[in-house]
């Protein structure tokens, strides 16, 4: 432990370094300054009596698991409090206004004399943390004050440190939570073979995309930018996926794209001849002309699949595939690179045919050629995106019946 608390101390020393000439570093700097103050504000005004979940989340993907959970206990039991941490500024930033939360903040520093203030300070009845967050501390913190703590929507993999002869510390605190819920049976067997229980619940994302579909809004200019031209839509994208789409466009398939880039302060790269504009610059005197729509904004994506003739998932050539269940609940073929190791959806969504993997350009040429010249085999694969989904409902219910 005092290595590991000497890691944790080096690590943020290095991110408040980075801070000096980075924003994301910046943020996740600065927003930590105001933990305290806002976990010693909530303590003065709450209620001593009350009851509060506390939902730990690394960003804004693991907040999107949590959130059918928080969604599900509100309309419950309304009268249940609420608080949600994040690691990163990218779930911060992004939810620290979210409505149903009565408290949102950076997560301190994981050490032992913090993580006792936090502890102190939020007086939680039940702590979840989602998939992959592993803070020795507050975990061991909480077992110490017999508070339960519950692992949601894990994936856990033999090359993971729990399982190596130097993982003993990391395997030990697998001990301490109360219930582990993993989203598949392989994560099951692996961690019986191991001498620990878990529950099978799936991943809560399915139940979250299905919830986003029925809330989708509409959008006057994405549909005078459609038109009643095919639509590949490239979400959450990084400079591989834009590459791969240009290298192989074809105007003869008469198809428009919209970019939707992970970093949208980050320059798309688009070829010349090609016309283009960003969504903030769009209006509708300009928008039907334009064959390249990129989206400057944060928070339309899951809206814009329901446009999709099909969809491109960005981060499967860095090992971080985003969200490919935001695309498939609307009923369209889903594209994504090879690197889906951690990713058990990616693959799974394949074998249902509903998504395929990219292994490289020509056989994209010919991925994109089948599916816009083939009408039955482009609807067939997303009859099969949208049961995947379907038939993979249902975590929600599972854990909230367990706790």
């Amino acid at each position: 432990m005092l290595i590991y608390n000497f890691g944790v101390r080096v690590l943020h020393f290095f991110i408040r370094l980075f801070s000096l000439f980075n924003p994301k570093a910046k943020l996740f700097t600065e927003g930590r300054k105001e933990s305290f103050p806002k976990l010693e504000s909530y303590y003065s005004r709450r209620s001593r009596n009350e009851i509060l979940y506390w939902f730990h989340c690394a960003s804004l993907g693991e907040f999107e698991q949590a959130r059918p959970l928080i969604e599900k206990i509100k309309e419950t039991q309304p009268e249940i409090k609420i608080a949600v941490s994040f690691y990163s500024p990218s779930g911060y930033e992004i939810q620290k206004n979210y409505a149903m939360a009565d408290l949102v903040f950076y997560l301190p520093e994981a050490l032992p004399a913090k993580v006792a203030i936090v502890l102190n300070l939020l007086e939680p009845k039940k702590i979840f943390f989602i998939k992959y967050e592993f803070w020795l501390n507050y975990i061991i913190g909480a077992h110490n004050l017999g508070i339960p703590v519950i692992l949601v929507s894990a994936i856990f993999r033999p090359s993971q440190v729990f399982f190596k002869w130097y993982g003993k510390l990391f395997f030990n605190v697998l001990d301490k939570y109360n219930k582990i819920f993993v989203q598949d049976e392989s994560s099951f067997r692996l961690l019986k073979k191991y001498g620990i229980s878990s529950t099978i619940s799936g991943d809560t994302r399915f139940d979250r995309v299905l919830a986003n579909k029925e809330k989708a809004r509409t959008n006057n200019l994405i549909e005078l930018f459609a038109g009643n031209k095919k639509i590949i839509v490239l979400g959450s994208s990084w400079e591989k996926e834009e590459e791969l789409i240009f290298n192989i466009y074809d105007p003869l398939l008469n198809y428009k794209i919209i970019i939707a880039p992970h970093e949208i302060s980050r320059a798309v790269v688009i070829p010349h001849g090609i016309a283009s504009i960003r969504y903030s610059m769009a209006s509708v005197d300009n928008i039907g002309s334009i064959k390249v729509l990129v989206i400057d904004n944060i928070g339309m994506l899951s809206s814009l699949y329901q446009y999709a003739s099909l969809a491109l998932v960005g981060g499967g050539y860095r090992g971080a595939l985003h969200n490919i269940l935001e695309a498939a609940v609307f009923g369209i073929p889903v594209l994504y690179g090879p690197q889906t190791q951690k990713h058990p959806e990616a693959e799974a969504l394949q074998v249902a045919g509903g998504g395929l993997i990219i292994p490289n350009e020509e056989d994209f040429k010919a991925m994109i050629h089948d599916l816009f010249t083939n009408e039955l085999l482009r609807k067939g694969m997303g009859e099969k995106a949208y049961a995947f989904i379907k038939n993979n409902a249902g975590a929600t219910e599972k854990i909230i019946s367990e706790i």
